[in-house]
């Protein structure tokens, strides 16, 4: 279906981005726009390094996989560490036998997935699934050959890989023909998500471009590439946006997809790299963005970037983890440590999810002039209030425009 032009009155500052123009539309009250409360020291420091985490509450246990590093020899791979409380962390058991580190999957030595970094941990019925990169050392490329493989496990502590493949390869040519990192997946309506940060080189394998690309799949293991990037060309709204890097993909309990990136921001000469969050009513797009970076670099261990960020709905909270990265530590001069950050979170699903059924459709927009509610909060219930459900689900690209579409669990 194709996008409708609309214009609204921005009641937050948000600023609205699609494939083909950018118009203002409201975001929730409970939006996490505001700067996040960023803790100043790290939460986790590993062992030489820790990057790229992914966390998944299990019971009363948080669990942290990471891009772990042991040396002889050399090799990155995906540790674990566990906290009660979501800010400190230990390593979780066993333990390796001969350094400080607890090996979630480790690297397969003359395999495609040789050296292992950025994973991303879900929750699949009662099964932990973990979608991870994994390459060869390719030092002729302006970027290694990453592909995203796939391992479970029955108590997120014990891993086995599904396949002895990718699960998700390469392109022979086009937008991801370099590398794919970053994955992150939503399973909804039936179907996987996938985004990822799709890297793009010519035939003497330097750099053309990168950007957030996506995949769907029926099952999480054969995947059908999106055409169209999942995050285009930085916008002129958001002059702190010059590339989008390294994102992650939530659904929170509002019914809604937050995508978190790291923002570059190339003329910065304080915080060259950021974090910020948008949202949309689909995994895909279009969508909304806060018109600021949510966290920014201010502490020395971040001095060169913070990057990676990955986020949980949690008590009542946004609990996000990233990476900071600095060339000047005292003992190891390039360190990776991973910092936290939280916000307040009231979810209000009830905004455009008018017939409470846990999703932003069609049959809302019925339910609405049946029983109309105050949706843009003004305190009066006017035609107004259609008209911004209307226009939302038009800008979310509604695709059956019938009462009797299709049902998202």
């Amino acid at each position: 279906m194709k996008s409708f032009p609309i214009t609204l009155v921005c009641i937050t500052g948000c600023v609205f981005l699609s494939h083909a123009q950018q118009v203002e539309v409201p975001l929730p009250r409970s939006a996490p726009c505001k700067p996040w409360s960023k803790h100043t020291d790290p939460a986790w420091e590993g062992f030489y390094m820790a990057a790229d985490p992914s966390v998944i509450k299990d019971g009363d246990t948080y669990r942290m996989y990471f891009t772990g590093f042991l040396p002889e020899p050399d090799r990155s791979l995906i540790a674990m560490a566990t906290s009660n409380d979501a800010v400190h962390w230990d390593w979780a058991t066993p333990v390796h036998a001969e350094a400080p580190v607890s090996i979630a999957l480790d690297g397969r030595p003359g395999h495609w997935d040789q050296f292992l970094e950025t994973v991303h941990v879900m929750k699949v019925d009662d099964e932990f699934w973990m979608y991870y990169t994994g390459y060869i050392p390719a030092p002729d490329r302006f970027v290694n050959p990453y592909e995203i493989g796939l391992a479970t496990s029955p108590d997120g502590i014990s891993w086995t890989r599904a396949s002895d493949e990718p699960v998700y390869r390469l392109a022979e040519s086009g937008p991801d023909n370099g590398a794919m990192t970053s994955p992150a997946v939503i399973r909804w309506s039936g179907m996987f998500y996938m985004i990822y940060l799709g890297w793009q080189i010519d035939g003497n394998g330097d750099f053309v471009d990168l950007r957030i690309r996506g995949a769907t799949s029926p099952d999480g293991l054969t995947w059908t590439r999106r055409t169209q990037p999942v995050f285009g060309s930085p916008s002129d709204e958001l002059p702190w946006l010059d590339a989008a890097v390294e994102p992650s993909l939530m659904r929170a309990s509002d019914g809604m997809f937050y995508l978190f990136i790291t923002a570059d921001d190339y003329s910065s000469p304080t915080s060259p790299s950021n974090i910020a969050v948008l949202r949309s009513c689909h995994p895909f797009g279009p969508w909304e963005a806060c018109p600021d970076p949510i966290v920014t670099m201010t502490e020395p261990w971040e001095d060169n970037e913070i990057i990676a960020p990955h986020v949980i709905e949690d008590e009542g909270k946004l609990r996000m983890w990233y990476h900071g990265l600095t060339f000047n530590d005292p003992d190891t001069g390039e360190r990776f440590r991973i910092g936290y950050a939280e916000t307040d979170f009231e979810a209000h699903p009830t905004r455009f999810d008018v017939n409470d059924d846990g999703r932003v459709d069609i049959d809302d927009l019925y339910d609405q002039h049946q029983h109309p509610v105050d949706i843009d909060g003004d305190g009066d219930i006017t035609e107004a209030d259609n008209a911004v459900l209307e226009a939302f689900l038009r800008r979310c690209e509604i695709r059956d425009m019938t009462a009797g579409q299709r049902k998202h669990p």
